[in-house]
């Protein structure tokens, strides 16, 4: 996968979505999010507002953070995209949910 100078919404939620569907494993995940993600070496969602670069933010670092295999399942895809999409007014909840289902799955016996 080659490295955007830009890291778009659009790519972001993509790869999230592929991830989500299984097309790609956890260690291509945590790859490219580990390659891809410098916010600040390169813009981070520009044209969008900010608290979509910063939900970009907290979803990269937990993929790029976390070592593969995932302990959280591919249903966090939804959550990590539903909070890039997320209005300014719904971000809090939409990161909480996040934060609750990738926390939740690491805290598991």
């Amino acid at each position: 996968m080659v490295k955007p100078q830009i890291l778009s919404r659009e790519v972001v939620c993509e790869t999230i979505g592929a991830w989500g569907k299984g097309a790609i494993s956890d260690e291509e995940m945590h790859l490219w999010a580990t390659n891809n993600y410098f916010p600040l070496h390169q813009q981070v969602a520009p044209g969008h507002p900010e608290h979509v670069a910063l939900a970009i933010g907290i979803a990269l670092t937990e993929f790029e953070c976390t070592t593969p295999p995932y302990q959280f399942g591919r249903d966090v895809a939804l959550r990590a995209i539903a909070l890039i999409d997320a209005s300014a007014s719904e971000f809090a909840s939409k990161k909480a949910a996040f934060v609750e289902a990738v926390q939740g799955a690491k805290h598991a016996p």
